[in-house]
């Protein structure tokens, strides 16, 4: 399994997400407000300070989208933070964002505002499944898709994206277990 830095808050100055456990929204949350700053501009201030990146998915709230450096889809975050300059990767979206990030960057801090995010997608396979297939069929490719965790990734001999998945699979001349339960297996 691929370790990774997670953590709940942006260094020791206390800026955090505090999670209402019922509803699962995020309110901002700062042990250090400076006298006439806005909560906008201590986050600014706090990302010099730290040399670090917010990366914000499309369905995150939008005024965490407002505060991102950069808003995409989870794959092109992952894959842009790998270029940047920046030592902290702050990915404000589900867990797996974070691994990707992490696989990509492998040398940076990845911090996630809320831990817990996940997506149930990311966990449609089982282990025993994949081992199951290699034991059926030994010249088995096994397929995997991006928004997977890091776990499953590692059970797989390539991953995919929706943008390539189709031309990905048409290479291989063999068999394929695709791992995934997304519209993209009807492609193939």
């Amino acid at each position: 399994m691929m370790c990774y830095t997670v953590a709940s808050a942006v260094g020791s100055a206390g800026v955090c997400l505090e999670m209402d456990e019922k509803s699962r929204k995020g309110r901002l949350k700062s042990g250090r407000i400076e006298d006439g700053m806005t909560k906008q501009e201590e986050i600014n201030q706090l990302k010099k300070e730290k040399d670090a990146v917010i990366l914000a998915h499309y369905y995150v709230e939008p005024e965490v989208q407002e505060i991102a450096d950069y808003v995409g889809d989870s794959f092109n975050l992952s894959k842009a933070a790998a270029g940047l300059p920046n030592k902290t990767l702050v990915f404000c979206g589900v867990s797996f964002m974070g691994e990707s990030g992490k696989l990509l960057s492998p040398d940076k801090t990845v911090l996630m505002p809320d831990a817990g995010a996940d997506c149930p997608m990311a966990h449609m396979v089982k282990r025993e499944e994949v081992e199951q297939a290699r034991r059926e069929y030994p010249d088995l490719a096994v397929v995997c898709y991006i928004n997977s965790t890091a776990e499953i990734k590692s059970w797989a001999d390539v991953c995919v994206t929706s943008a390539n998945a189709v031309q990905i699979v048409k290479i291989c001349r063999i068999k394929i277990f695709y791992l995934s339960r997304t519209r993209i297996w009807a492609a193939l």
